[in-house]
């Protein structure tokens, strides 16, 4: 029987057909095996050493952390920009209530109370970038009228501070006039100018391929040191937190003498590399030329070979410190890697000399569409003294338009524990935010139990065409009347919020006659300064006297300073003395009071006498302590005037001080007493 084939060329033999089919199907074969073992080998970990396993789930957690960590960057700096790189006004509003509830309540308490309803602390601010310029304000309002505010305004050279509803003028610190302030007022140190925030950044700003082959290098450090067998691997190991959830176990032990040789050697690499010094060095330079070039004179720039010298002592001393660590068994850290190669848990143990075994954990899983979150610090003994721990908890599920979750914070030890909680649910409808917390704060310190409960919520609402932002912030803490009826039933603060975005600056430009140069301020300055900021004061008292009245402020008593006081004494003379028959104490008068000589006068004051005259004719303006307040403070005053040109100043006034401010018979001996309180 033939066999053979006959093709359609009349020849016969094997098809070359069939052998390309064959070889076809053979390197299909090749390929479905190599690219099934290449996926095994990627997607089911055959071949894989357990070592090859870890550092693999290590990389890609990292990974997906740094990524994370980018994106959240990028958002904060998405949100800061605008305050950079453009004109933002602000403005604040803080309201205080407190609800006592029912039962008695105290006057001066419910006054109190009714004092901070109707009062509100108002903050603006408004920073111009380009301008290099800073306002901000802060104000007490009260029965929607404001009081009371003060105003700082920097600029890139110069401070200015105000409260221009009791005085119309600026106190204005040059910046550039150190010399004249130092010598003048002792202030010492301040900057030529105001170092502005994005100057800051700009130079610690670190370039991601500056960074990456650095750490690069430490990964590689790490993957030659840990050898095979340090490395355990048990598949399909359920989850301690949730038992749906399964993955591969794998545990890395570390040797006390495995752990000290890879810190030696991290050590040593640290204290080698040139470009990690080198990336320090750079932002540490940039910080330091930028605080030098304006004005911080105190801050000195290491020499780079100073830095380096430095640099590597530190990792000498961190070497030698290890010689006196021990530790008790081997060091472990237990990992959970889910089927997608992400770290779900990881624990680590230490165990130090003692009897003492030291946890942390950390875990971040989700389940059934629920983020959950586990950080752990923990700290166990065999004599339980010095037992502890610290533990944060954080679960998020997705909602309509928005997310609620809770969050947890504790710590314990022997005799002591803490508690903080909150359930919160927060939404996000197109332009509109709002949230809302209810938290709980506990605490058990040996038997004694306090605890706290409130609320705290928010709505926000931003107007992209306008780039304006209107926000509301109400926190509440609540009393437990149960346990004490005199404690508030709720004390709540209220911040309603308006920031705008990229508008025109109003931030006030001052004129000269609006500003008053400390450096160059004279004596004949401050003299004509302290009349005006009197009648100011005096102006503001009378304008403003209901509202403080209302607040409790002895607006009458304080008026009453600015008035010439009457003679509080009756005097008569009995041979050459001043009697005073309030306090039965004589005085010696060896000279008529009214020639204003004081050549012949009286060396040994009364001091009571005294004391009693300046508390009624002089402490209101001048302070009972004599440190000065409207007036100028008095204690070196003997430095300067005689008794008589003291008396004098007294009976006929000077400056922004008017005459008539005590009797003749007093300014003499007030004279005479402000020239011996000099000297002690």
């Amino acid at each position: 029987m033939d066999t053979n084939v006959t093709t359609n060329e009349g020849k016969t033999g094997n098809s070359p057909g069939l052998k390309k089919k064959i070889i076809l199907t053979a390197v299909g074969a090749a390929i479905l095996l190599g690219g099934g073992s290449a996926a095994g080998y990627t997607m089911f970990d055959w071949f894989k050493s357990p070592k090859q396993i870890y550092l693999e789930a290590e990389a890609k957690s990292l990974k997906t952390a740094v990524e994370s960590w980018g994106e959240n960057y990028q958002d904060a700096m998405a949100e800061v920009k605008p305050y950079l790189d453009s004109t933002v006004h602000s403005k604040s509003e803080l309201g205080v209530k407190i609800d006592w509830g029912d039962g008695y309540i105290d006057e001066d308490v419910q006054r109190i109370s009714n004092i901070l309803k109707d009062s509100k602390i108002v903050i603006e601010n408004e920073r111009d970038p380009k301008a290099k310029k800073e306002y901000s304000q802060i104000s007490l309002a009260m029965g929607g009228s404001k009081l009371i505010g003060f105003d700082v305004l920097a600029e890139e050279d110069r401070l200015l501070f105000g409260m221009p509803e009791l005085y119309s003028k600026y106190a204005m610190l040059d910046l550039k006039k150190e010399e004249e302030l130092k010598d003048k007022f002792g202030i010492e140190n301040l900057p030529k100018r105001i170092v502005q925030p994005e100057e800051f950044l700009d130079a610690l700003k670190i370039p991601k391929e500056e960074l990456t082959p650095i750490l690069l290098n430490y990964g590689k450090l790490y993957y030659d040191e840990l050898q095979d067998e340090q490395v355990k691997l048990v598949s399909d190991v359920a989850f301690d937190e949730d038992s749906k959830i399964k993955g591969r176990e794998i545990t890395v032990t570390f040797t006390d003498k495995q752990f000290k040789n890879f810190l030696e050697k991290t050590s040593e690499k640290l204290e080698k590399d040139q470009g990690l010094i080198d990336l320090f060095y750079t932002r540490y330079g940039k910080i330091t030329k930028l605080l030098q070039e304006n004005g911080y004179e105190d801050i000195k720039e290491l020499d780079k070979s100073d830095f380096k010298d430095d640099w590597q002592a530190a990792m000498e001393d961190f070497r030698s410190g290890l010689e006196d660590v021990e530790f008790s068994k081997d060091l472990q850290m237990i990992l959970l890697v889910d089927s997608s190669d992400q770290i779900i848990d990881r624990k680590v143990f230490i165990y130090p000399e003692n009897d003492d075994k030291f946890t942390f954990r950390s875990a971040k899983w989700t389940s059934d569409q629920t983020t959950q979150q586990l950080i752990q610090l923990k700290n166990r003994s065999d004599s339980g003294m010095n037992d502890g721990e610290l533990k944060f908890t954080y679960t998020q599920t997705p909602k309509d338009k928005g997310k609620e979750g809770n969050v947890d914070f504790s710590f314990s030890e022997p005799d002591n524990e803490w508690k903080f909680s909150t359930d919160y649910s927060t939404v996000k409808d197109g332009n509109k935010k709002s949230g809302e917390f209810d938290y709980s704060f506990s605490n058990n310190s040996y038997g004694t139990k306090e605890k706290l409960a409130g609320n705290f919520e928010y709505n926000t609402t931003e107007n992209e065409k306008d780039k304006k932002t209107e926000a509301e912030y109400k926190f509440t803490l609540k009393g437990d009347k149960s346990e004490d009826p005199e404690v508030p039933k709720s004390l709540s603060f209220t911040v309603k919020q308006e920031i705008q975005k990229g508008a025109e600056s109003k931030i006030p430009v001052l004129k000269e006659e609006q500003m008053i140069n400390v450096a160059s301020i004279t004596e004949e300055d401050q003299e004509k300064i302290q009349t005006e900021l009197r009648d100011s004061l005096e102006k503001y008292l009378k304008d403003k006297k209901d509202v403080l009245e209302k607040a409790g402020v002895p607006v009458e008593d304080l008026l009453s300073a600015f008035q010439p006081q009457p003679d509080p004494y009756a005097y008569g003379y009995d041979g050459g003395y001043a009697v005073d028959p309030g306090y039965g104490t004589d005085f010696p008068m060896d000279m008529p009071m009214d020639q204003g000589t004081g050549e012949e006068y009286y060396e040994g004051v009364d001091w009571e006498y005294a004391q009693t005259a300046y508390s009624q004719s002089c402490a209101a303006c001048h302070a009972a302590d004599l440190s000065g307040a409207v007036g100028p403070a008095l204690y070196n005053v003997g430095e300067k005037y005689y008794p008589e040109e003291i008396a004098d100043i007294i009976i006929n006034g000077r400056g922004g001080m008017p005459p008539g401010m005590a009797s003749d018979e007093d300014a003499y001996v007030l004279g005479q007493w402000l020239v011996e309180q000099s000297g002690n």
